[in-house]
Formats: C-alpha cells, structure tokens, sequence
C-alpha cells in the first residue's frame, strides 16, 4: 500500500512538471489539434442527436425503407453511444499518432534519447495504441456490468455513491494505462509485459488517468460559447458564458497532451528512460542500436 502512494503521488506531481514543461520548452503548439478535435466531437454529438430526434420515419413507406431506416438508427445508436459513453478512449484512439510524437518529443528533452522516424513503426505504434485503447474500453465495460450486479443489492445513497465512485475509479486505471503504454513500447516491451509493468505501478496509472478523466467531467457548450445573440440585452452574462465554456475548452483540449507528457516523465522518474538501448543519444546520431533491454525498477 505504502508503494501505491508513493507511485500516486509521483503521478501527480508529474502534471507540476508537464505544466511546468510545457511553458519553459512552449510546447503549446500541441495543444491544437485536440482543440479541434473536442469541437468535432462535440458536434459530431449534435448531429447524432437531431438525426435521431428527426421524423425521418414519416417517409418509410416500403418494407426496403424500413430496413434502411432500421440500419440507419442502430448505427445512429452506436456512434451515439460511443460519443456519449467513450469519448474519452475515442480521444486516446484519435489522438494516437500525437500521442506517440510528443511521448518521444518530452523523452529527447529529458534524457536526449531520438527515434529516427520510421513508418512502419509508427503504423505499429498507432496500431497498437488504438489496441490497447479498445483492450482497455471493453475491460472498463466488463468492470462497469460487475458493478451493476454488486449495487443492484443495494438501495438509496450508498448504491448511488457506489455506482457513481467504483467505474470512475478503474477509469482511473485503463486511461493511466492507455498513456503509459505509448512509453513500455519504446522500451520495446510486448503486451503482456506492458501489463505486469503497470499492474506494478497501478499507482502513477490511476494518477495520470485521474486528472485526464477529472477534465473531461467539465461542462462544456460550443454553441452557447458562441451564441451572442442576446448580448444587446445581456452583455455580461453573455460575457461570462463565453469565458467560462472558453476556459472548458481549453482545460479539455489539454487533458489528453498533458496526461502524456505527464506520463512520460512519471515513467522516466521510475525507470531511467535514458538507459533505453534502443534509443539513440542526440549527441551520438550514428549509434543506431537494434536490441534492447527491460530495465530495472527505480521504485
């Protein structure tokens, strides 16, 4: 228990030192894509929403139609679904080739280790983010119906607190996960090793994923950001709207690059990622390893 501590609060502590990071090596450039792609999402749930609220079911009149229209709503459902309920792990699956740049971007600066580009192993970076993501999704899914089942016995406040407490926290867990993989691949670890490594540490894990889940609880509205239609009769309150869903955006948006950064200096604190053999130092470009080795623990 003493070492789970100890691993939750280096977890926190390194957001201080990703923020920290992102202003001295201003590193905000990364911060636009997610940006963009919280407004496309949000949107994206928009649409779903007012296509499923449209009377499109007026217009079936032969049994073709019914099947269409049958297919078109379950998909609806789907993509509703998975806006509503997994934006989060839509975020990591999107997000994986930034992800992967900007682990190793931190990394250089930290301990001067490069990994010349490679296509085929970004591919299998992206491919194997987007792996883990979904592992994890359905792990969390599984956990969650468990929790069904326990509360189900229960009544009142305590099934509510349980319901509402138990999935956020192994959230927790497999978004820490989702960050921390990025780093165990360019130690060239395989899956199941991954695995065992952050069992080990579930501490800075579930730290990582906390503040990156936490950030995604705020709520945010684009288009009362942006409605000034109303700012003749009430200019400051609809000042305030904007500020506040302004500053949501931004927080959102920066969740996911943070957790990395974060991430990535959490696992350099426990494993020296400088002693990676398959790295190559910034100040020795002709050494180009092709073998490694899982390093020892710190922690």
């Amino acid at each position: 228990m003493k070492r789970f501590f100890r691993h939750l609060f280096l977890g926190y502590k390194s957001y201080g030192s990703a923020i920290q990071m992102v202003i001295d090596h201003r590193l905000y450039i990364y911060f636009l894509i997610p940006c963009i792609l919280m407004i496309g999402i949000h949107y994206l749930g928009v649409w779903v929403v007012n296509q499923q609220q449209s009377p499109a079911i007026d217009t079936v009149r032969t049994m073709n139609d019914m099947v269409w229209y049958a297919i078109s709503q379950h998909s609806l459902d789907i993509v509703g679904t998975v806006v509503s309920k997994s934006s989060k792990y839509l975020v990591v699956i999107l997000l994986s080739p930034l992800f992967a740049f900007v682990s190793e971007r931190i990394e250089e600066i930290l301990t001067a280790n490069r990994y010349p580009f490679n296509f085929k192993q970004t591919v299998k970076d992206v491919k194997r983010g987007v792996r883990i993501a979904l592992r994890n999704v359905m792990w969390e899914y599984f956990f969650l119906i468990v929790v069904i089942g326990l509360t189900s016995f229960l009544d009142g406040g305590i099934k509510t607190a349980l319901f509402f407490s138990l999935p956020l926290l192994i959230g927790f867990y497999y978004y820490g996960f989702s960050f921390l993989d990025y780093i165990n691949e360019r130690r060239r670890l395989n899956i199941e090793q991954s695995i065992y490594f952050i069992r080990k540490h579930r501490g800075v894990a579930m730290a990582i994923g906390s503040i990156y889940s936490l950030l995604f609880l705020l709520p945010i509205d684009f288009r009362e950001m942006m409605d000034f239609k109303d700012f003749d009769n009430y200019p400051w309150q609809t000042i305030i709207d904007f500020v506040i869903n302004f500053i949501f955006w931004i927080l959102i948006s920066a969740a996911p690059v943070l957790a990395i950064i974060a991430a990535t200096i959490a696992m350099h604190e426990t494993v020296d990622l400088s002693n990676n053999e398959y790295a190559i130092k910034s100040t020795d470009e002709n050494n180009d390893p092709e073998n490694g080795a899982v390093f020892e623990d710190k922690l």
